[in-house]
């Protein structure tokens, strides 16, 4: 599991004598490991500061290569080229049962 923030557009800080920047947004990436006969699996979520916590998880489920795109982050790097570029590429949340999790 990775998470991190997510800054972009118009810098906010938090009102105090820190210079502490507020995210416009989080990301998580889940990625499961292979095993014989099974590939390893991801799923990645950005969420926005103005989630209130009563939306559906599917609502936030993108790409890793879309949550690239938004750090300038490069994720696993390790993978082969062809298993990493499937990975990143793939909005697949049926596995994961969203649903059930969010209840």
């Amino acid at each position: 599991m990775i998470t991190g923030p997510v800054f972009s557009g118009t810098v906010e800080r938090l009102n105090s004598d820190w210079t502490v920047e507020i995210p416009d947004a989080f990301y998580k990436i889940f990625i499961t490991e292979a095993a014989p006969g099974k590939p390893s699996v991801a799923l990645g979520f950005l969420m926005p500061q103005t989630v209130n916590g009563k939306e559906p998880l599917e609502q936030f489920v993108t790409s890793i290569d879309n949550i690239e795109a938004q750090t300038g982050l490069d994720f696993f790097t390790q993978l082969d080229d062809l298993t990493e570029a499937a990975l990143e590429a793939a909005i697949e949340p049926q596995p994961w049962d969203l649903q059930g999790i969010s209840k």
